[in-house]
């Protein structure tokens, strides 16, 4: 079964993703940067579904943004999803 990631400091976000996604992947979960580096350097992955901002209490924080790119550096081939609950429009475009 392929394996995806997800990665969002609110609990109950990674709860209902990882609901949605369990019948179809194996389904690993993370709610900070360093977590989700852990996390990656022994499981490979097929998806990563990642919050922008990984700390509320840092508004101008793009920890989201730093783990997509050492994300692609180490795993190029992985689908991501890039998500927020803020508007971030600086942010994206500078992806």
């Amino acid at each position: 079964m392929k394996k995806a990631l997800i990665v969002d400091d609110i609990p109950e976000y990674v709860d209902t993703m990882e609901a949605y996604l369990e019948d179809m992947f194996d389904v690993l979960t993370a709610q900070s940067l360093e977590e989700a580096k852990s996390v990656l350097k022994d499981n490979p992955i097929d998806l990563a579904i990642i919050d922008i901002r990984l700390n509320e209490e840092n508004p101008g924080n793009k920890e989201g943004i730093d783990l997509l790119k050492w994300l692609r550096e180490r795993m190029p081939e992985a689908g991501v999803i890039v998500m927020s609950a803020y508007e971030v429009r600086e942010i994206y475009l500078g992806l």
